[in-house]
């Protein structure tokens, strides 16, 4: 018999792992086609009930006029969000709704508009009149979306969905533009939110990662609390009520943002709230840095290289040493 030398062992390992590695890799699934005029399918909602995990949708150009849900791993392609709109057709629902289970779900090149209704069908299950809905624990990865209304609007996350949010542009007149909550985990990357309340709110005990992205005209133009989580980079806050208000007991850090032209604070703290604001541009605010009643109040504030000028006010409540920190280096 022949005997099994460390190089056949060493053979065999790497076979073995080459195996596995092959049957890990996502399979290729299927591409289904949606159109107005022929395509396999004539509704975005029944290509997804046919389609099996792993599946393309492909939405040719046209107004869809329904309510989707999704819970399978799928991909949901637009030709591009000035040509593929889904609108809705039962009021209190949102337009797409992702979840409850762990599962991967692409939306890309789309355009979600005009949520019908004010009231919410269900908010418990995530049933409201908004742009997106998540529940559960799914991971959403959204790119080059438009998501707008008249009335409702918005990305919800909430439960434990984990989301990447890209090249989208988000407005409206809802409570949020992008709701963020419970122990949610999302990253914003060169996105546009413009609503009529919040820009992004964030709460609970929820975690957002957001870079090179706009806050504009919104009331809030982000809006932390609760025990949250968020880092905030290379990014502009201008035009809002508030720009970037803390409370709570959050944690955030502001990093190479310019808030500028905001009509009250260009960043507030409250509560115990902490916050890090390094070589930021903080210009032409009500006031640059307000600590509100800090009296009251023990928030934890540092950083350095701050440009902090040409506010009506550049600080109110700040301790003169700390405002000194804050601008120096």
């Amino acid at each position: 018999m022949k005997s099994f030398s460390s190089k056949d062992w060493t053979l065999t390992v790497i076979t073995g792992l080459l195996i596995l590695v092959l049957f890990s890799l996502p399979t290729i699934g299927t591409t289904h086609e949606v159109s107005k005029n022929g395509g396999d399918f004539g509704s975005i909602q029944a290509a997804i009930d046919s389609a099996a995990p792993g599946d393309t949708i492909l939405i040719r150009e046209g107004i869809y006029e329904e309510n989707i849900s999704v819970d399978k791993d799928i991909v949901l392609k637009g030709q591009n969000p000035s040509k593929v709109s889904i609108t809705g057709s039962e009021e209190g629902y949102p337009l797409l709704k992702v979840g409850p289970s762990n599962v991967t779900v692409t939306l890309e090149d789309l355009s979600l508009a005009d949520a019908l209704g004010k009231r919410c069908e269900d908010r418990e299950v995530g049933l409201c009149p908004v742009g997106i809905s998540t529940l559960g624990e799914p991971k959403l990865k959204v790119k080059n979306l438009v998501v707008s209304g008249k009335e409702e609007s918005g990305i919800y996350l909430r439960d434990s969905v984990e989301a990447v949010i890209s090249s989208s542009e988000i407005s409206g007149s809802g409570w949020c533009g992008v709701f963020v909550g419970d122990s949610a985990k999302v990253v914003i990357h060169k996105s546009t939110v413009t609503n009529k309340a919040n820009g992004i709110w964030v709460g609970d005990s929820a975690e957002a990662t957001i870079s090179n992205s706009k806050f504009l005209q919104n009331k809030y133009g982000i809006r932390i609390r609760n025990s949250a989580q968020v880092a905030i980079s290379d990014g502009v806050v201008k035009d809002n009520e508030y720009g970037i208000w803390l409370g709570g007991l959050t944690w955030t850090t502001v990093e190479d943002c310019e808030v500028i032209g905001n009509n009250g604070p260009g960043i507030q703290l409250r509560d115990t709230a902490s916050a890090s604001l390094n070589g930021n541009t903080i210009r032409e605010n009500s006031t640059g840095i307000d600590i509100y009643m800090a009296e009251v109040f023990s928030v934890n504030l540092k950083g350095a290289g701050n440009e902090i000028a040409e506010n009506k006010k550049d600080f109110d409540n700040v301790p003169q040493n700390l405002q000194e920190r804050l601008v120096s280096g």
